[in-house]
């Protein structure tokens, strides 16, 4: 995944007021967790996600999935943060077409 990528998805987050609730959600134990068990199984069964399992670090996480578009969708379990699975969704969402356009 180009870097170039990673710095739009940041200023996407800040942007959107949304970047400390992602770091927050994303180091989070159970964001940890979640993250690297959904990779076990995602890589096991041959999906598109991921390239491999990434360790805890965003570096390895953005590094191993497979679109940049799916940042947020894999990151951690929406429903385990105080912004739920509405919050996400639409962040999910918005992320997706402003990837989209920009080709990341």
């Amino acid at each position: 995944m180009e870097k170039d990528s990673v710095k739009q998805f940041i200023r996407f987050l800040k942007e959107k007021d949304a970047y400390g609730a992602f770091i927050n959600a994303f180091t989070s134990k159970a964001g940890k967790n979640t993250r690297i068990d959904w990779a076990y199984s995602e890589v096991r069964y041959g999906s598109n996600v991921y390239k491999s399992v990434p360790n805890d670090s965003f570096k390895s996480y953005y590094s191993v999935l497979v679109k940049p578009t799916d940042l947020i969708s894999w990151a951690f379990r929406w429903a385990d943060t105080e912004g739920g699975d509405s919050f996400w969704g639409v962040l999910d969402k918005k992320w997706r077409e402003e990837a989209t356009i920009n080709k990341y």
